[in-house]
């Protein structure tokens, strides 16, 4: 007796779909009953199979999701287009929810419409590091578009891996993506002038920088002056501040005129005369 082809490839899936426990891999009918589980399905979920088959798989969507039309939607983007793919919370058995990757792929028995096979796996770890890094992501720019010195992360080519809104202000340049990718040393030469480039390059892009004593000067360009910090890191690179100090310097400067000499006349004072 010759072998019935289907009935293999049945044999084949229940193999292969019941050993799987990572991923919850089922069937559904044309109409969105489940029509087998495995056991990556049951660990997913909670349901064994006699608990879920027979069931509408809307019922693992939360109460938003289907007031929404997204079961039917899965659907029939599936049916038009062969696949669907997507994420979003799905429901266990006991109400708690998870972050699901899912998969839906239209199947077709020589040509005829069958139903749908569906992948799900569950990302709620991945879902839950993803949006711990976005906050963390969205802190950081908070912070570096709030600080008052211009920040420039450099690699060890001596190129902008980053600079906040900040950094272009101090050098006059406006928009965010002029400095990154860009050579610091273009960056300060066009900014600057080559030779407050040269000084800074020379003076802080240098690989033996100490890595616990920051590296510090000041960059004198027509009448503005800069105060400089950089600090080499382990991995290599270097981040470096740098702060518009030019009322500062100009108001210090005043305070030591006003010292020696008369407020009035502008006379040395008894000060410096001694």
């Amino acid at each position: 007796m010759m072998p019935n082809r289907t009935d293999d490839a049945d044999i084949m899936y229940r193999l292969l779909g019941q050993g799987v426990a990572d991923y919850a891999i089922y069937m559904l009918s044309p109409d969105g009953t489940v029509a087998n589980w495995n056991a990556g399905a049951q660990r997913t979920k909670g349901y064994a199979a006699d608990e879920i088959v027979g069931r509408h798989f809307s019922c693992f969507f939360t109460s938003e999701d289907r007031a929404a039309g997204w079961p039917e939607t899965g659907l029939r983007t599936a049916r038009e287009t062969g696949r669907f793919e997507t994420e979003g919370w799905r429901l266990r058995k006991d109400g708690t929810r998870f972050w699901a990757h899912v998969v839906i792929d239209a199947l077709y028995d020589e040509g005829l419409f069958i139903g749908f096979a569906k992948i799900i796996r569950d990302c709620t770890e991945r879902r839950a590091a993803t949006v711990e890094l976005e906050a963390a992501l969205a802190n950081l720019d908070l912070a570096l578009s709030n600080m008052a010195q211009g920040l420039a992360l450099i690699d060890a080519e001596g190129r902008v891996v980053l600079a906040n809104e900040r950094m272009h202000e101090v050098l006059m340049r406006p928009g965010r993506a002029v400095l990154t990718g860009a050579a610091i040393r273009s960056v300060l030469g066009d900014a600057l002038n080559e030779a407050a480039a040269t000084s800074y390059v020379t003076d802080h892009l240098r690989p033996d920088l100490d890595l616990l004593k920051p590296t510090v000067s000041e960059i004198a360009h027509r009448d503005r002056i800069l105060l400089v910090t950089t600090r080499r890191l382990a991995d290599g690179g270097w981040v470096s501040t740098f702060a518009d100090v030019t009322e500062r310097r100009r108001f210090e400067e005043r305070i030591r005129h006003l010292a020696r000499h008369d407020p009035l006349t502008d006379l040395p004072n008894r000060a410096t005369l001694h």
